[in-house]
This record gives C-alpha cells, structure tokens and sequence, in this order.
C-alpha cells in the first residue's frame, strides 16, 4: 500500500530472516504470497510489478511451490481473473 502510496511502478520485497536467521521458509512464503495476492484484488492503480528477493534455490521452490498452490486455489474458487 505504501508503495501504490507514492506511484511506485515496482517494488521488491526480500525474504527476510529466512535462511541464515532461522524463520521457517513455509510460513514466509505463505504470508508475503498471501499479502501480495490479496493486494492485487484492491484493484492498484500504479503498481505493476512485485518481485520477491530470493538468494537461495531450496528458498525459491519452497516460494514457488506456495505461489502454484494459492494460485490454483483461487482458481478453483473461481475469485476474480486470475492471470500469471
């Protein structure tokens, strides 16, 4: 919201303390997905692009695995337009 706040075309949001710091990737990649997927149905008038800062392979499909996951869940929920 900050960033459709100040016009911001794009945004990146690293993983932060997931890895080295020790907070389970799972629930990370659950709750930012989550966030940036219910942002997206508030319609933003500026923001286009959201990229998520990942440094680690296993980090990376942990988050893609999520994304595929709540994606196909909204598919079947048929809620709103859903394109990827």
């Amino acid at each position: 919201r900050l960033a459709e706040h100040h016009r911001l075309k794009s945004i990146a949001l690293p993983a932060i303390s997931v890895g080295v710091l020790g907070y389970p990737a799972e629930n990370c990649a659950k709750t930012m997905l989550t966030h940036i997927l219910d942002f997206t149905f508030e319609d933003p008038k500026y923001l286009r692009t959201i990229l998520v800062c990942l440094d680690d392979p296993l980090i990376y499909q942990i988050f893609k695995t999520e994304f595929d996951t709540q994606i196909q869940e909204l598919k079947a929920a048929g809620d709103g337009e859903v394109k990827v």
